[in-house]
């Protein structure tokens, strides 16, 4: 399980009496593109090849995130549903 399946699974698995906290789980995953990111800049790297590793990892963090809430049309992307998900997202929670 990825870092990111285990953020999503501990703020959307029903607890009793909570709601979900969609605003901590992209705040606990923004964390961990910022740690990431800084882990990047301590290599004192050429700036350029800061940035590309840096937009890399971001990227990709953000990618996989997304895909947990994307909604798609017949025109690809159609937006995000932040509180219910996709059907990855239920899938995720059921397992």
């Amino acid at each position: 399980m990825t870092q990111i399946e285990k953020i999503i699974r501990k703020h959307y698995l029903p607890k009793q009496g909570k709601r979900i906290s969609w605003e901590k789980c992209g705040s606990d995953v923004y964390a961990i593109i910022r740690q990431k990111e800084d882990n990047i800049k301590l290599k004192n790297l050429q700036y350029s090849e800061e940035c590309r590793q840096t937009d890399t990892i971001r990227n990709k963090i953000e990618n996989e995130y997304e895909s947990y809430f994307a909604m798609h049309d017949i025109y690809g992307k159609a937006g995000y549903d932040w509180i219910n998900g996709n059907n990855k997202l239920k899938e995720l929670l059921t397992s």
